[in-house]
C-alpha cells in the first residue's frame, strides 16, 4: 500500500510510515507542518511564521469565533489576507463545517520523534511536494525532511502555496499520479 498525506495528513502519515513501515511501498507527503525535523535556527523561523499564521486563531477560538478562525486559517495557508473570501462558496461552506474541529487542532500537545536518527531509519521510498509559493514554515518542514530521510525526492510546483491540492486539485492527482506510477515501476 502507498501512503499519501496533505498537511495535518502529512504528518500523521509520516508517523503511521515510521511506527509501521512494513505496511507501506512508498510515502508522498504534501505540505507537511509538524516542525519535529528542525534544527535550532530552523524551528525560530518556523515559530515566528507560525505565530505570524496562527496566532489570530488562537485568539478567535478562545473567543468562540469560529467562522473567523477558518477564514483566519485559509488566509494563512493561502498566504495572503482575503484568501478565503476570494474562494468558491462551496469550498467556504466545507471549510466552515469542520469549525469545529478547530479548538482540538490548536490544543495538540503530542510531538512524533522526527529527529534525524529516528528518520533515518525509513528506508521507503519517499517525496515530499511543496508549492513553490507556500509559506516558508510548510517550505522549511519540507526541505527538511526531504533532506532527511534516506531515499526522498522533493518535488515543487511552480505557482502553488499550501492550498494547492484543492485549488488545482487535477494538477495535483497527475503529481500523486506520477510518483505512483514511478514507485510502481520501480517495483
Amino acid at each position: 500500500m502507498h501512503l499519501a498525506g496533505w498537511s495535518y495528513g502529512a504528518d500523521v502519515a509520516l508517523t503511521a510510515a515510521l511506527m509501521a513501515p512494513e505496511r507501506f511501498r512508498s510515502l508522498c507527503l504534501v505540505e507537511p507542518g509538524c516542525p519535529g525535523a528542525l534544527d535550532e535556527q530552523g524551528l525560530a523561523t518556523f515559530m515566528a511564521d507560525a505565530g505570524a499564521m496562527f496566532g489570530p486563531l488562537f485568539a478567535q477560538v478562545q473567543e468562540g469565533k469560529l467562522p473567523q478562525a477558518v477564514a483566519s486559517l485559509i488566509d494563512g495557508s493561502g498566504g495572503r489576507g482575503g484568501y478565503f473570501a476570494s474562494q468558491p462558496v462551496k469550498w467556504q461552506q466545507a471549510q466552515l463545517a469542520e469549525a469545529a474541529s478547530l479548538p482540538k487542532q490548536l490544543s495538540q500537545s503530542e510531538r512524533p520523534d522526527w529527529s534525524p536518527a529516528r528518520l533515518a531509519t525509513l528506508t521507503l521510498p519517499a517525496c515530499v511536494v511543496l508549492g513553490a509559493a507556500t509559506r516558508p514554515l510548510f517550505a522549511l518542514v519540507g526541505k527538511a525532511l526531504a533532506a532527511q530521510l534516506p531515499h526522498c525526492q522533493l518535488k515543487r510546483i511552480d505557482g502553488a502555496n499550501h492550498l494547492y491540492p484543492i485549488e488545482q486539485s487535477a494538477a495535483f492527482a497527475n503529481t500523486l499520479q506520477e510518483w505512483l506510477t514511478s514507485q510502481s515501476a520501480a517495483r
